[in-house]
């Protein structure tokens, strides 16, 4: 609290000035090759270390399983609301986005007073128990209302993944102790992820499609959940076999006017984060802008997904082959940046992002105007793998310029309020779509609501080159 409220007491354009020289020195996003070339420097004593291996193994396995379980709910929703995809895929995001809406501020507050690996494995084993028994409901239990069984469902999940996703990463130093090697370990667990967007959303697009399924009296979505239960299952072994001192703060009880004083002093607080947001536009222009990212992503699911499916008629299966052509984008992507994402501004970079993925949308919109929506699938694989390998690499190069731009431009104090900021208009971003193109989704067509979202950061892409131009340039700050 202490350190917390140290924010109150300086003024904005103070707050600029008062970075550390390691604040100055933090590395800005590598490539894929510098990625891989860290993992190689810190190998010979990272992954001697038993305690990091066994987490790696609890990672690797979780993200394989989250990526399986997207492509079973994307498989169930086709199969079992073929009218209705678009708009049920967009209650989900909501749903999706909920829990950290809700919870996160009181999360926020108990997260490290709790121990985090007992946060993780109770996270592992409640998502365990909900993607086995939640499908055994749905399939056997007759009577059972299944649009709202699934949103119940859902919920449960993804407030689990939140409480996890929010302690994963911070467990990591405790793990490694030898900060030498905290770079290579972060690096190791990005490649992870990585390889199991190529692995889990690939693999998992033809596993729910097996003939096997059908011939033992199950749904084939069904299997995809069974398999995201059985990682989180191989999750949560290898964090109980993790040994991991705890580092909890210590507990004491607190008067009512304590704790309202410290709450008012974090509202007070949170009023200058507002403030230093406001008055860099750097900063501003990079927070602003993940509003798009918001928009991007729940187009993805709620329009691209369903055209993919349905309107295409390439099924889950062509979902899943997109998505490789995705993940292989990540991988060029990452490469990329590493030689053009320090040459160019990072707000340049992210809203020019921004109007070649209105480009790619709109080349996803004139489909059926140029007639190739009716033509062999081997054109449209090829049409649409281009856009998808496309759109891997903006997504991204967006994602690595949000991260690195408040990198370098706020100071360590503040930095996790900044990004907690980030996150919550992010989330809010995803709530304002869905609903909006869920209740759009009744009237339009999703080509045409793609084309409208393609003008959308077409125009906002415009506006925000003009604010960085305007502001940015205008302050000659070294940006221009």
């Amino acid at each position: 609290w202490p350190g917390w409220l140290k924010i109150t007491s300086l003024r904005c354009e103070e707050i600029v000035d008062q970075r550390t020289e390691a604040d100055l020195k933090e590395p800005a996003a590598e490539s894929f090759r510098d990625e891989l070339a860290d993992i190689g420097r810190s190998g010979k004593g990272l992954f001697k270390n038993r305690g990091f291996r066994l987490f790696s193994a609890s990672q690797g396995a979780s993200l394989l399983g989250d990526k399986l379980g997207y492509i079973a709910l994307i498989e169930m929703v086709r199969a079992r609301f073929p009218e209705t995809s678009s708009q049920v895929l967009a209650t989900v995001m909501i749903v999706m986005s909920l829990p950290t809406l809700v919870f996160g501020p009181f999360f926020l507050m108990l997260v490290d007073r709790m121990k985090r690996k007992t946060v993780l494995i109770i996270s592992d084993v409640v998502r365990l128990a909900v993607t086995i028994g939640g499908p055994l409901v749905i399939m056997f239990v007759p009577g059972v209302p299944v649009y709202w069984a699934l949103m119940i469902i859902l919920l449960i999940f993804f407030t689990f993944t939140f409480t996890f996703n929010s302690v994963r990463l911070s467990i990591v130093p405790d793990i490694v102790r030898n900060k030498e090697h905290l770079h290579g370990a972060n690096s190791f667990l990005n490649f992870l992820n990585r390889i199991s967007v190529l692995v889990g959303i690939t693999g998992g697009s033809f596993l729910v499609v097996l003939p096997l399924w059908e011939k033992l009296g199950i749904e084939g979505w069904s299997s995809g959940f069974f398999a995201d239960g059985l990682t989180f299952a191989v999750s949560a072994v290898a964090l109980l076999l993790l040994r991991v001192k705890s580092h909890l703060l210590p507990a004491r009880k607190q008067s009512l006017g304590e704790a309202t004083e410290k709450i008012s002093g974090g509202f007070r607080a949170m009023g200058e984060v507002l403030k230093f947001i406001f008055r860099n536009p750097v900063v501003l222009a990079g927070i602003l802008s993940i509003i798009q990212f918001g928009v991007f992503n729940t187009a993805m699911l709620v329009l691209i997904v369903p055209i993919v499916q349905t309107h295409l008629g390439l099924g889950t299966q062509g979902v899943g082959i997109l998505g490789l052509a995705v993940g292989l984008g990540f991988i060029v992507g990452s490469a990329l940046y590493g030689f053009f994402g320090k040459r160019i501004p990072k707000t340049h970079l992210i809203f020019i992002s921004y109007g070649m993925i209105g480009v790619s949308m709109g080349a996803v919109a004139i489909l059926p105007l140029i007639g190739l929506a009716q033509a062999g699938r081997f054109y449209i694989y090829i049409y649409m793998g281009v856009v998808a390998f496309l759109a891997g690499i903006l997504y991204h190069t967006i994602n690595t310029a949000h991260d690195t731009l408040i990198h370098e431009e706020v100071p360590g104090f503040i930095r996790g309020r900044i990004f907690s900021a980030r996150e919550w208009l992010y989330n809010f971003s995803l709530v304002g779509t869905a609903l909006l193109l869920g209740g759009t989704a009744y009237l339009a067509h999703p080509f045409f609501l793609t084309g409208m979202c393609g003008l959308f950061f077409g125009l906002t892409c415009l506006v925000g080159m003009i604010y960085v131009w305007a502001k940015i340039g205008k302050d000659n700050n070294g940006y221009d």
